[in-house]
Protein backbone atom coordinates (compact mmCIF):
# COMPACT_ATOMS: atom_id res chain seq x y z
CA UNK A 1 0.00 0.00 0.00
CA UNK A 2 1.27 3.41 -0.90
CA UNK A 3 2.20 5.83 1.56
CA UNK A 4 0.23 8.43 0.18
CA UNK A 5 -3.02 8.49 -1.51
CA UNK A 6 -2.44 11.69 -3.83
CA UNK A 7 0.37 13.36 -4.29
CA UNK A 8 1.82 17.31 -5.14
CA UNK A 9 3.47 17.39 -8.75
CA UNK A 10 6.80 17.71 -7.13
CA UNK A 11 6.65 14.87 -5.30
CA UNK A 12 5.06 12.67 -8.23
CA UNK A 13 7.04 13.87 -10.68
CA UNK A 14 10.10 12.03 -8.13
CA UNK A 15 7.99 9.27 -7.85
CA UNK A 16 7.22 8.38 -11.65
CA UNK A 17 11.42 9.66 -12.50
CA UNK A 18 10.22 12.75 -14.88
CA UNK A 19 9.82 15.73 -14.87
CA UNK A 20 7.46 18.54 -13.89
CA UNK A 21 7.02 19.57 -17.40
CA UNK A 22 6.23 16.56 -18.54
CA UNK A 23 3.68 15.75 -15.92
CA UNK A 24 2.12 19.55 -16.25
CA UNK A 25 2.11 18.63 -20.06
CA UNK A 26 0.91 15.73 -19.98
CA UNK A 27 -2.20 16.79 -17.41
CA UNK A 28 -3.13 19.98 -19.55
CA UNK A 29 -3.54 17.41 -22.22
CA UNK A 30 -5.80 15.11 -20.32
CA UNK A 31 -3.46 12.06 -20.69
CA UNK A 32 -2.56 12.44 -16.82
CA UNK A 33 -5.94 12.75 -14.48
CA UNK A 34 -5.99 14.77 -11.33
CA UNK A 35 -7.62 16.98 -8.50
CA UNK A 36 -7.65 20.41 -8.45
CA UNK A 37 -8.56 22.98 -5.62
CA UNK A 38 -8.00 26.51 -5.70
CA UNK A 39 -4.31 26.75 -7.12
CA UNK A 40 -3.85 22.84 -5.88
CA UNK A 41 -3.36 20.30 -7.75
CA UNK A 42 -2.86 16.28 -7.26
CA UNK A 43 -2.23 13.30 -8.81
CA UNK A 44 -3.97 10.15 -7.37
CA UNK A 45 -1.14 7.37 -6.44
CA UNK A 46 -3.86 5.02 -8.37
CA UNK A 47 -3.48 7.26 -11.53
CA UNK A 48 -0.07 7.61 -11.14
CA UNK A 49 0.64 4.12 -11.37
CA UNK A 50 -1.94 3.72 -14.24
CA UNK A 51 0.04 6.49 -16.67
CA UNK A 52 3.51 5.00 -15.44
CA UNK A 53 2.25 1.25 -17.00
CA UNK A 54 0.76 3.27 -19.88
CA UNK A 55 3.64 5.26 -20.15
CA UNK A 56 5.56 1.75 -20.58
CA UNK A 57 3.81 0.42 -23.05
CA UNK A 58 3.73 3.42 -25.25
CA UNK A 59 7.55 3.55 -25.46
CA UNK A 60 8.19 0.10 -25.77
CA UNK A 61 5.69 -0.35 -28.44
CA UNK A 62 7.75 2.85 -30.41
CA UNK A 63 11.04 1.52 -29.54
CA UNK A 64 9.73 -2.05 -31.48
CA UNK A 65 8.62 -0.26 -34.55
CA UNK A 66 11.43 1.68 -35.04
CA UNK A 67 13.44 -1.68 -34.40
CA UNK A 68 15.83 0.29 -31.06
CA UNK A 69 16.37 -1.37 -27.96
CA UNK A 70 14.67 1.04 -25.11
CA UNK A 71 16.84 0.94 -21.88
CA UNK A 72 14.54 0.74 -18.77
CA UNK A 73 17.10 3.17 -17.11
CA UNK A 74 15.99 5.77 -19.58
CA UNK A 75 13.52 6.58 -21.67
CA UNK A 76 12.74 9.30 -24.29
CA UNK A 77 9.14 11.26 -24.49
CA UNK A 78 8.24 13.13 -27.69
CA UNK A 79 5.52 15.98 -26.89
Amino acid sequence: MPDRIAYKIDKAAEVIGLSRSTLYADMHAGILPFLKRKRSRRILHSDLVKYALAMKVKVSAEGALKGKKISSSKKERKS
